[in-house]
């Protein structure tokens, strides 16, 4: 899917630059293939969906109301050029983020050197940003016209991620074997480990169930193991064979046909 969409944009890109005069010339040559290799970069790094990210304490920021998209997708590439992974909200470009201020501060600075822009350390510690796709319109349009033409089921994968895509499809019957997951449907979702002294008692009391991390990938799919409710009623839902467990009240169970 992901492959489609990038060829229609790269293909519609390339229709408006032809537009251009004397496209014969090296320059022209040069600026199609750094526009086009721009282009590419920023969807593979954004996509062409909007999405929750959770950065560091702190960032290198940049505000981008007064500028064209296209000013924005040229800075990003120029960043990506000096090593930096800038992600595009709807206010700010991020080039990095840190745990220390002060890496912020010099990163900021090197940056402006750079790029003659102006960019500052924000500190970001407890805030949720969203990503802003660039040329989401065109995005929208390509999806919706694939999504039309296939009557198939569209899935995204990233990497060991997968997220689902309403389908405009009619529905077909499932096929193949039906595996139970379920993933985390909340902002954040506390994990927790079950002691092993447990199977000492008679019931499962609260205080067998003990806090391990705070979850934030609300796309990672974990394997349904079994459900425990403890003695005050409290349900868990255990990632399989894993000692692992969520509230049941944070998760979504889904069922996947392979």
């Amino acid at each position: 899917m992901r492959q489609y969409i990038l060829a229609f944009l790269l293909i519609a890109f390339s229709g408006s630059l032809l537009q251009a005069n004397d496209t014969t010339s090296d320059s022209y040559r040069k600026g199609f293939q750094e526009g086009t290799k721009a282009l590419e970069n920023q969807f593979k790094a954004q996509g062409w969906r909007q999405k929750e990210i959770i950065f560091k304490n702190y960032i290198v920021a940049l505000p981008i109301a007064k500028l064209a998209i296209n000013d924005v997708a040229y800075i990003c590439e120029l960043s990506r050029n000096l090593g930096y992974k800038p992600v595009v909200t709807q206010n700010i470009i991020v080039f990095n983020d840190y745990e220390r201020s002060a890496d912020a501060e010099y990163n900021s600075s090197y940056i402006n050197k750079k790029l003659k822009i102006k960019t500052y350390g924000q500190n970001a510690k407890g805030k949720i940003f969203y990503t802003y796709p660039l040329f989401k319109t065109i995005y929208k349009s390509m999806e919706e016209d694939i999504i039309s033409k296939n009557d198939v089921l569209v899935v995204t994968n990233y990497t060991n991620k997968i997220k689902y895509v309403k389908s405009k499809c009619p529905k077909i019957k499932p096929r193949g074997k039906k595996v139970t997951y379920f993933r985390i449907k909340t902002k954040i979702a506390q994990g927790y480990t079950l002691d092993k002294n447990y199977v000492k008692a008679k019931k499962i009391n609260q205080k067998f169930m003990l806090p391990t991390r705070i979850f934030r990938d609300v796309d990672q799919l974990y394997k349904k193991g079994r459900i425990i409710t403890t003695s005050d009623n409290k349900k868990y839902i255990k990632v399989y064979n894993t000692n692992l467990y969520f509230s049941a009240k944070n998760v979504k169970i889904m069922n996947i046909y392979i």
